[in-house]
Order: structure tokens, then C-alpha cells, then sequence
């Protein structure tokens, strides 16, 4: 009597992944008969693939931080089909840099409002500071938790100050705009008369 006997499977998926890191599970298939096999897989997550051979694979990125419960890889031939426990893949949250972005205003009239407003973003909706180098002129403020840069140039302010760095960080990255400069044009101040006529 020729008898069929069931496909084997076997293998232990990891549990975990990092975002940005490839996740890669590979199960065992065997069947003692050498009947072909057919390869599948229930509640696969979005970002990983399945392909023909039975393999899993695929990279998770920051919106496919969560916890995947319920996957079943499964092996069957021509009778009978064989699977392996149902398991779960949680995806680990890695903190990415934050991101910046601006453009500033590099010329300002003597005794004119200046006002740069640096935006930063952050994927991981964490707490960011702003930071500006030591070439900050002395004339202008900056506001470390807006991002802000102002202020009003008089007429010994004219001149070009150059190197000027703004920069955001999360607490652990940063990242900065690329250095500029801002150049204070001098305005024609009417001139002044003074003195007291004699009698």
C-alpha cells in the first residue's frame, strides 16, 4: 500500500526587530515522499514578503513599530497540510535624528526688524531644542525652544557676520542648517546740526 505521509516543518522565528533592520526567517520543509510543496502564510505583516520557497523576509521602518501577533507559517503537498505554531514579531522603535529646514535672510537695513524662524521635525514626535554656534551677533536674540532668531541692527552694527550655525536636537542627535552669514547694509542717517548762536 503506497502511504502518504505528512510534510514536516520546523524552525524558531525570532520574536524581534529593529526598525531598519532586515528581518529574515527561513522554516525547515521536508517531506520523506519528495511530493512537491506549496508554501504559506496567515496575518503576514504588511512589510514582509513570503516568496516561493517559503522564506520571510523584510525590513520594518518607523511606521511598523508595533507588536504582530497570530503569523502561522504553513507547508502542505496533494493531502495534507502542516504548520507551525502561530508566533509574533514585535518591531523595536529606534530614534531617528530629527530634521531641520529654513531659509534664512542674509542682508538686513540697519535699524530694521530681522527675523529667521528655524522649523524642526522630529518622526518620533520628541521634545526638541534649538541651538545656535558662538557666532551669534550680538544685536540679535535667539529663542532656544522656538527655533527663533530676531532682532533690530543700529548703525555700529554694519558689518558682515559670517559662520553663523543654527542647529535642533532630540536629546541624542542633531542636526544643524548649513552655515551662513548676515550682512547689515548701512542707511543714510540725516545728519545732526547743534551749536547756539550769538547775539
Amino acid at each position: 500500500i503506497d502511504v502518504n505521509y505528512r510534510p514536516e516543518i520546523s524552525g524558531v522565528p525570532s520574536r524581534s526587530v529593529l526598525q531598519d533592520e532586515e528581518y529574515v526567517f527561513e522554516p525547515s520543509y521536508f517531506d520523506i515522499d519528495g511530493d512537491a510543496l506549496t508554501y504559506s502564510i496567515e496575518n503576514k505583516p504588511s512589510w514582509l514578503a513570503f516568496d516561493e520557497s517559503g522564506r520571510l523576509s523584510g525590513t520594518p521602518s518607523s511606521q511598523d513599530v508595533d507588536v504582530y501577533a497570530g503569523i502561522e507559517i504553513g507547508v502542505r503537498d496533494d493531502e495534507y497540510r502542516v504548520s507551525l505554531d502561530a508566533f509574533y514579531i514585535r518591531v523595536d522603535n529606534v530614534n531617528d535624528a530629527p530634521e531641520i529646514s529654513g531659509v534664512p535672510v542674509v542682508t538686513v537695513n540697519q535699524g530694521a526688524e530681522y527675523e529667521f524662524q528655524v522649523v524642526g521635525t522630529d518622526i518620533d514626535s520628541t521634545g526638541l531644542t534649538y541651538r545656535i554656534n558662538g557666532n551669534q551677533p550680538s544685536w540679535l536674540s535667539f529663542d532656544s525652544e522656538s527655533g527663533l532668531l530676531k532682532g533690530i541692527p543700529g548703525a555700529e552694527d554694519v558689518t558682515k557676520s559670517e559662520g553663523i550655525e543654527i542647529g535642533v536636537s532630540d536629546g541624542e542627535l542633531s542636526v544643524s542648517l548649513d552655515v551662513f552669514s548676515i550682512t547689515v547694509l548701512n542707511v543714510n542717517d540725516a545728519p545732526e546740526i547743534s551749536g547756539v548762536p550769538s547775539r
